[in-house]
């Protein structure tokens, strides 16, 4: 991925990005599943997102708007800075699938003019869909193979 990284030529046009999946990519989840005795307990959502709002967590890509400003927080106290947007689920895209919501805002930021060089995530889904980056990546995730 860095070769890449360093092989790329900017624009200069500022409309350069990259896509990067929050949980488990940029971040883990791992103090979380290990509450859960790694799967062996159910997930529970509203258990979790009142996890993540006690700063457990620094991002979650599900998140809804409601934790924005922790996870905005929590990022900044990871290191996560210089981004120009965070963009987190809203209520609109309740109960689409990960590959038709990722797709439609790819092709959001496509249609605003941004040139999308890359894509991180940790799962097929996250990499999977309509407009494509020019590349993407995939990081191993031993908590959840999907």
């Amino acid at each position: 991925m860095l070769s890449y990284l360093h092989g790329i030529v900017l624009s200069g046009h500022s409309m350069d990005s990259w896509i990067l999946n929050l949980d488990d990519t940029c971040i883990t989840n791992v103090l979380y599943c290990k509450s859960k005795r790694y799967g062996c307990d159910p997930y529970d959502p509203s258990e979790f997102k009142t996890w993540a709002m006690t700063g457990g967590i620094h991002g979650n890509e599900r998140d809804e708007e409601t934790i924005g400003q922790v996870t905005t927080e929590n990022l900044h106290k990871q290191g996560s800075v210089g981004y120009e947007r965070l963009i987190l689920r809203t209520a609109a895209y309740k109960g689409q699938n990960t590959v038709a919501y990722k797709s439609s805002i790819s092709k959001q930021l496509v249609e605003q003019g941004y040139r999308i060089w890359g894509n991180v995530g940790d799962q097929w889904s996250d990499l999977q869909g309509d407009y494509l980056r020019n590349r993407d990546f995939t990081l191993p995730n031993p908590m959840i193979p999907i």
